[in-house]
């Protein structure tokens, strides 16, 4: 059997959990990709909102990811230290998340037969 703690210890543990530990995670900036919406839900003025934004986070990503692709020296793979590789896999991947949530905003937006305002700048995806 373990040991019994006694009534101090067990308040701070109280206390501590009462603490607002959501600090941090709504401070956080999350990305429009990482919100998960339905589209056909949204308003046309809503969903003009998340196309921008989401073209915005396509751009930020794949200039993220030459970044990195420029910083990491080529040939070298297997002998480089794995945080650059790991950093290259993650840029990738957010290049691929932006993406693909920019493409569903896309098919919802023309499936509504909304015609893209002149002063938007659409994302370049591959």
């Amino acid at each position: 059997m373990g040991k019994k703690r006694n009534a101090a210890a067990a308040g701070g543990i109280g206390q501590a959990a009462d603490a607002p530990s959501g600090l941090g995670q709504d401070s956080k900036r999350r990305r429009p990709s990482e919100i998960r919406v339905g589209l056909r839900a949204l308003s046309d003025s809503e969903l003009e909102a998340r196309f921008r934004a989401l073209a915005d986070e396509v751009r930020e990503a794949q200039l993220r990811q030459q970044q990195v692709r420029d910083n990491t020296k080529p040939g070298r793979a297997r002998l480089d230290p794995v945080p650059r590789d790991r950093a290259r896999t993650n840029a990738m991947n957010a290049v691929q998340k932006a993406e693909q949530a920019y493409a569903e905003t896309q098919a919802e937006w023309e499936r509504r037969g909304l015609k893209l305002p002149r002063d938007f700048n659409p994302a370049r995806t591959r």
